[in-house]
């Protein structure tokens, strides 16, 4: 899916573009947050109670909704982009020497 030059530099607005462009997006960022906490299909499938090809399928939509090929690089670019929030793991804080 090709983004309209318009929208590109526009965070806001391109997270507006894409949820008017696919109605089940909210579940495919919900997916990419899990993803985003570290979490495995399996696991995000336990904790959204639907089946690992359900989380697979939505990461996947995600993906290519993105324009990126790799799970990671939709991750990081949906994170770029505004699209969902990655907040530290508690166990991130540096450790004092």
């Amino acid at each position: 899916m090709a983004l309209p030059y318009c929208v590109c530099g526009d965070r806001k607005a391109l997270g507006e573009w894409l949820e008017q462009k696919s109605e089940p997006f909210w579940r495919e960022k919900e997916c990419l947050r899990w993803v985003a906490e570290g979490k495995s299909s399996w696991e995000i499938g336990r904790i959204l109670n639907v089946s690992e090809n359900t989380v697979n399928f939505h990461v996947k939509n995600a993906i290519r909704k993105l324009g990126t090929a790799r799970r990671t690089h939709g991750l990081v670019k949906a994170i770029r982009l505004g699209l969902i929030e990655f907040s530290e793991p508690a166990l991130a804080t540096p450790m004092v020497a």
